[in-house]
């Protein structure tokens, strides 16, 4: 039998197949692939592991991101960021809403999924955007991730802001 053009009736097949299964769980939004996995220390330690790795990864490809895409990223997770504070006001607010919170991470988390084929195209800045905001809400959730919760903050606030200030400029240059 072929899977992905590995043999899976040989036995050295199986490391190749492990490894493809390896890669593409390695790209799971960690909220969705290890949810419900907690102990009563609060999120699994194996949780806790994913989501940094994941979002150091993130961080690292938007630092590296050229300076126009970074600028979409910018619009796109400033829109986001207004979408929340409509619907959920503050923080505070959001984290006390409980289920209603996580089920905002999970579709987040969701979104930023579907469009991870599409993040080194043209419209890439929406996967990035929505894995930002998706990872930012999930450490709201879970907080005391120590350097990574504080880089991702000030990450995104500053994208946030420098968003705002591009639609405002744009906004201006229309009038």
């Amino acid at each position: 039998m072929m899977v992905d053009g590995l043999s899976l009736s040989r036995p050295l097949a199986w490391p190749g197949v492990l490894r493809k299964l390896w890669e593409g769980a390695r790209r799971w939004p960690a909220p969705l692939a290890l949810r419900g996995r907690e102990t009563s220390q609060g999120a699994a330690p194996v949780e806790a592991d994913v989501r940094q790795g994941l979002g150091l990864r993130l961080l690292t490809q938007v630092d590296a991101l050229p300076s126009r895409r970074r600028a979409a990223v910018a619009v796109s997770l400033s829109v986001l960021w207004d979408a929340f504070r409509d619907g959920h006001g503050d923080i505070r607010r959001f984290v006390a809403s409980g289920p209603a919170a996580q089920g905002y991470v999970d579709d987040l988390s969701r979104s930023a999924a579907r469009m991870w084929p599409a993040r080194d195209t043209a419209k890439g800045h929406y996967f990035y955007a929505t894995a930002l905001m998706a990872l930012s809400a999930s450490y709201w959730l879970r907080p005391g991730q120590g350097e990574l919760a504080r880089r991702l903050a000030r990450t995104t606030s500053a994208l946030i802001m420098e968003g705002r200030s591009l639609r405002d400029a744009a906004k201006t240059r229309a009038a």
